[in-house]
C-alpha cells in the first residue's frame, strides 16, 4: 500500500497497532507498549520533511530500548497478520526496511541489493539468508 496517511490509512494503522496516534500538523506518533514485558517502542511518521533541501518525502522513526532507527523516503507498507507493519523504500535496486511488531519489536534492513530474491534460499550465504526470507513479502508486491 502507498505511504500517503490519509484519514483511512492512519485508521487503519490505529486498528492494527491498537493505540490511535497522536496527531500534528506534520507527524504521527503512536506508543506502542508490549503488556508482558513492559518493552515499548515509539513510531513517529513524519510525513513532511521541515527541511526542503534534504527532499525527503517522509520519515519513519522508531525510538526503542536499543536506540533509534529511521527509514527515508518510505513509499509503501504492508500490515503482515497479526502484528507486523513493514514500511519500505526501494531505490537504485537497493531496498531498505523497517518492520515494526506490535509488541514493541523493530528490525531494519538497508541497503538489500534486491538481485538477493533471483538467488535460491539455500544459494545464499547464511549472512543473507535472513534478509531474504523477510524482505521476500516485499518482492512480492512489486
Amino acid at each position: 500500500m502507498k505511504l500517503t496517511l490519509n484519514k483511512e490509512q492512519l485508521e487503519l494503522l490505529n486498528d492494527f497497532l491498537g493505540c490511535n496516534a497522536e496527531v500534528y500538523e506534520t507527524s504521527y506518533i503512536w506508543t506502542i507498549v508490549n503488556q508482558d514485558s513492559g518493552d515499548f517502542l515509539i513510531l513517529t511518521i513524519y510525513s513532511k520533511d521541515e527541511n526542503e533541501a534534504t527532499k525527503s518525502q517522509n520519515i519513519i522513526n522508531v525510538q526503542t530500548h536499543q536506540g533509534y532507527f529511521e527509514l527515508h523516503n518510505g513509499t509503501d507498507y504492508f500490515m503482515f497478520q497479526p502484528d507486523e507493519i513493514f514500511f519500505w523504500n526501494i531505490e537504485n535496486k537497493k531496498i531498505s526496511c523497517i518492520v515494526i511488531g506490535k509488541s514493541a519489536t523493530c528490525s531494519l534492513f538497508s541497503n538489500i541489493d534486491e538481485n538477493i530474491f533471483d538467488i535460491e534460499p539455500e544459494n545464499l550465504p547464511s549472512s543473507q539468508l535472513l534478509a531474504a526470507l523477510q524482505l521476500s513479502l516485499i518482492n512480492s508486491f512489486d
